[in-house]
């Protein structure tokens, strides 16, 4: 009896080790580890010590003040992207108004102090492939299925505190949508989520560094 008990504890262990290993096709890096071009995915590393931050112009004083007192510094300070399309949202306007990106190295827990004067702060990546640095933006790209709304498309948005910034002029079914500090993940993360909610056939973060055909999937 002892015998048999032992064996059937091994199976079962066995088991689990085998149902722990093996996952279903979607496995791979973490959520924020990988993003979509296409249907492709993607393998990146988050950079501990380095993030780009954006704010208004009005709490720049701020900030430079909150990093001295760490010992820290803004580097790479430009002045934001602008969306003046007529199809930009009355939300993206008051966002995007006279507001600055800028880089900070160093400690998560020297930085986070200056949070509440930003709306968005990100942390860089590589790609794993080439080990290439990616720059985060804010935003990322869908393309709607046929059939799926705009409607939609916002319902998800607002479920999530992703902001809807305008739709293409020039490509139908094409949106551009914005993650802040509010929102329920980064553009990462919002951009793997959107792609598996079924609704997008596309949907890609917006990175600086990619180059000219690899980040640019339209």
């Amino acid at each position: 009896m002892k015998t048999r008990l032992l064996t059937l504890m091994s199976a079962l262990f066995a088991l689990m080790v085998i149902t722990t290993s093996c996952g279903s096709d979607d496995d791979g890096p973490a959520e924020n580890q990988y993003y979509w071009f296409g249907h492709e995915k993607v393998a990146i590393q988050e950079v501990k010590g380095k993030y780009r931050i954006a704010f208004h112009s009005v709490d720049k004083e701020k900030i430079t003040s909150e990093l001295a007192k760490q010992g820290l510094s803004l580097v790479d300070v430009e002045t934001g992207i602008s969306y003046t399309s007529e199809g930009v949202t009355e939300e993206a306007k008051k966002l995007f108004k006279d507001y600055l990106t800028a880089t900070v190295n160093g400690d998560y827990d020297k930085i986070k102090a200056i949070k509440p004067y930003t709306f968005s702060l990100l942390p860089y990546y590589t790609l794993i492939e080439d080990g290439r640095e990616l720059i985060p933006y804010m935003t990322f790209d869908v393309k709607l299925k046929d059939g799926v709304t705009q409607e939609q498309l916002e319902t998800l948005a607002t479920t999530n505190n992703v902001i809807l910034v305008e739709k293409s002029a020039f490509l139908d079914g094409w949106y551009t949508l914005a993650c802040t500090n509010d929102s329920k993940g980064n553009p990462v993360e919002m951009a793997n989520l959107f792609y598996k909610s079924g609704l997008c056939e596309y949907s890609q973060p917006s990175f600086g560094g990619l180059g000219e055909l690899h980040g640019i999937l339209r």
